[in-house]
């Protein structure tokens, strides 16, 4: 009698090789995730170097750094923001000579400056968010603010760094402030430039850097990612995504908190150019002592 030859796989055999590839899919895909987690927060320590040298150029240039956000002395005029000084330092000197410095930033003849989007001023970790530029509306919106302290802050108060009553301390980009590398009295790897927040949508004023101090200062009142509410002109309040917020209109007082979507923690620029990764658990004596850059705090930054 002829043995007949069996061809392929049984059902139950053709079930163990699904399974045992989706055990390793399972396996593999949080390493991937990971690994492009870990690269997308490597693109963000690098665009926040490149603001570092900005910073530094418009500096050796000027002797002080740019102020938070400039303003006419009775603060009817609200020119540009901190990033737009510094766009020449970047390579955008293209776009720094289309915004127009006589005006007010949301007025259209800064429109076409509005809508230009700095891929260097967004984080590959955070969501996309479009671009909404009406004549009198926000524009660009990225995911870096600088250091205005510990406290509420307001564009009303633009007088002089002592009309900032609402901060009870006073970071380096304070509005229409003056402040070069001999005011860091703490030291330049002591103290905070620059940190990460998060955008949310078209109608949501968090994050628009080309706008007024609401949407690209940074306070410390609270660690990294808190669950306590940022405090803007307009925003989407979305507490289950980490973002929560309370509108307060243009006039303030206004606080943003450092937050991101790399698990843990923020990137953070110093003003000595390097970027610090700096974790949830930070305590919060730390935190805000990397805040004041005249406060004399003994902090440690090893975190």
């Amino acid at each position: 009698m002829s043995k007949s030859l069996r061809l392929g796989f049984t059902l139950v055999e053709l079930l163990v090789v699904i399974a045992i590839i989706g055990v390793l899919i399972a396996l593999l895909l949080p390493a991937i995730q990971q690994a492009r987690e870990a690269a997308r927060r490597m693109s963000c320590t690098n665009n926040l170097k490149q603001v570092g040298l900005a910073l530094h150029n418009y500096h050796d240039t000027l002797g002080q750094f740019p102020p938070g956000h400039s303003l006419s002395s009775d603060c009817s005029k609200q020119y540009g923001s901190w990033v737009v000084a510094i766009l020449p330092g970047m390579e955008q000197t293209s776009l720094r000579e289309l915004y127009v410095d006589t005006t007010d930033w949301w007025r259209g003849e800064n429109q076409p400056a509005r809508a230009i989007e700095v891929d260097t001023l967004v984080c590959a970790s955070d969501v996309n968010v479009a671009n909404y530029n009406t004549t009198y509306d926000f524009g660009f919106r990225g995911n870096y603010a600088a250091n205005i302290g510990i406290g509420t802050y307001s564009r009303s108060q633009c007088g002089s760094p002592d009309d900032h009553t609402g901060l009870t301390t006073k970071g380096p980009f304070l509005l229409n402030a003056k402040v070069g590398m001999r005011d860091i009295t703490d030291g330049t790897s002591n103290t905070f430039a620059i940190g990460e927040i998060r955008r949310v949508n078209s109608n949501d004023s968090r994050g628009a850097l080309f706008a007024d101090a609401g949407s690209n200062l940074l306070a410390f009142d609270f660690g990294p990612n808190p669950t306590s509410a940022d405090i803007t002109e307009r925003c989407v309040n979305q507490p289950e995504n980490g973002l929560p917020c309370s509108s307060n209109g243009s006039g303030g007082p206004h606080r943003l908190s450092a937050r991101s979507l790399h698990p843990g923690g923020v990137n953070m620029l110093l003003f000595d150019g390097s970027v610090r990764f700096v974790p949830e658990t930070v305590s919060l004596t730390t935190w805000q002592g990397m805040a004041s850059m005249n406060g004399q705090e003994v902090v440690d930054s090893s975190f």
